[in-house]
């Protein structure tokens, strides 16, 4: 995996990228596509549509359009039956389960790896649960802090358990704890721009909209 940025020869910074197909940053953004499109696994680069399109003259994929969201103080949210609790090793095969259905909902790549990684993030404390008489219904995680920010992902619900506020007050207590910690200022997260439920969701807690990122999937040529 690796994160880098883009620089034209005017050596002005332009955009950056992430990858997990790199071990070095790319030198110049038509060799990011040339590489992820000669790769051995799916291909997919998130960030700036500038640069990505920069990137893309060589297209093999179509554009998803991602709203980056910013929280820097948690707005109070009602609160559903249940509680949330820490995930713990009984709950690794339940995890691993919900993110393949949560990558399949939004055809992301990359679920066996998230799914195999379960087990090592919960015991890292990076999954939480909603839980309701002893059962799990919901489910986020979070990252790690780097450089003031806790990111929020893989927030999922079971189909038969949304529209109860779930995964609203999960978020919510999740990013409230994380903003509590004293080398954390915002918490950060990724939606569809054309999926108005999560939008208003989050909005609801008091993630803002700040970016809006090119998510590209590449399919291989024959």
């Amino acid at each position: 995996m690796a994160t880098g940025w883009w620089e034209p020869p005017c050596a002005r910074r332009r955009g950056v990228f992430w990858s997990r197909h790199f071990p070095q940053p790319p030198s110049r953004p038509s060799s990011i596509a040339w590489r992820l499109t000669h790769a051995d696994e799916d291909g997919a680069l998130t960030g700036s549509p500038v640069l990505l399109g920069a990137a893309l003259h060589v297209d093999r994929g179509e554009p998803r359009v991602l709203l980056l969201h910013e929280l820097r103080s948690v707005r109070d949210v009602s609160h559903p039956d249940g509680a949330s609790r820490r995930a713990e090793a009984r709950d690794a095969q339940l995890v691993a389960t919900w993110l393949r259905a949560f990558a399949a909902e939004l055809d992301m790549p990359g679920a066996e790896a998230e799914a195999s990684a379960a087990p090592v993030r919960i015991e890292s404390g990076e999954y939480d649960l909603w839980e309701v008489d002893a059962t799990p219904v919901s489910m986020a995680n979070h990252t790690v802090p780097l450089a003031g920010v806790v990111r929020i992902g893989g927030v999922y619900t079971p189909p038969e358990q949304r529209l109860r506020g779930y995964a609203r007050r999960l978020v919510a207590e999740v990013s409230t704890a994380a903003l509590r910690l004293p080398q954390v200022s915002r918490c950060m997260l990724y939606t569809e721009a054309t999926n108005p439920v999560s939008n208003a969701i989050y909005r609801q807690i008091g993630y803002a909209a700040v970016e809006e990122h090119a998510d590209i999937r590449f399919a291989w040529a024959a």
